[in-house]
């Protein structure tokens, strides 16, 4: 009886139960720089992610102004759905539901983004 050896014995880096890196595994971008394994597209692509101003997970970050109207008659412009909300006294989340369309009023008002004139310019001619 012959005893085989197979002629390239491969070194597994991953467990094989669960499948992360074994002790030891060095990565294969250990100690280079971003500009030497992402291409140029990428790596601006990952600049400009980086570059953002402010922590996208703060809340303010994406306020956009708001519009509220009650029986047909321009109640006001608001910074943001919260400040609407605390003003008029009606949930936040419901105002960005009715000005996505997802609903058509909150607390007896209708909200609309401030650019979205187009859908609430016929309320403000009466």
């Amino acid at each position: 009886m012959e005893l085989h050896l197979p002629s390239k014995i491969e070194i597994t880096r991953r467990d094989p139960r669960t499948g992360r890196f074994m002790k030891g595994h060095e990565p294969w971008n250990k100690g280079k720089k971003a500009k030497e394994y992402l291409s140029q597209e990428s790596y601006n692509r990952m600049i400009a992610g980086l570059s953002r101003k402010g922590n996208p997970n703060i809340g303010g970050i994406n306020k956009r102004e708001i519009v509220a109207f009650k029986d047909d008659k321009l109640i006001g412009f608001f910074d943001s759905s919260v400040t609407a909300g605390r003003k008029l006294n009606v949930c936040a989340r419901n105002i960005r539901s009715v000005c996505n369309g997802k609903r058509k009023h909150a607390g007896g008002y209708r909200f609309f983004f401030v650019e979205d004139y187009e859908k609430y310019k016929h309320l403000i001619n009466n």
